[in-house]
């Protein structure tokens, strides 16, 4: 559960001593019935917490006008 709604949780885990922009490690969690991903933490090669993401306020469907991405 991620701020009260069900989730799936994944872990992502780098090749052995490998990073990607300091990255080892991915812990992240998909809303359940949008699939988005609401909570998303980053550990370095040595374990240590590098950065949490918390997607608390997001909008899914939401209707633009027609001209919204024209130049």
């Amino acid at each position: 559960m991620i701020a009260g709604k069900p989730a799936v949780h994944l872990s992502v885990v780098g090749a052995e001593g490998k990073t990607v922009d300091a990255v080892h490690r991915y812990e992240v969690w998909f809303d359940k019935q949008s699939g988005l991903p609401t909570k998303v933490v980053s550990y370095g090669l040595d374990g240590k917490l590098l950065e949490t993401v918390m997607m608390e306020a997001m909008s899914v469907n939401v209707r633009f006008p027609p001209d919204f991405f024209a130049p």
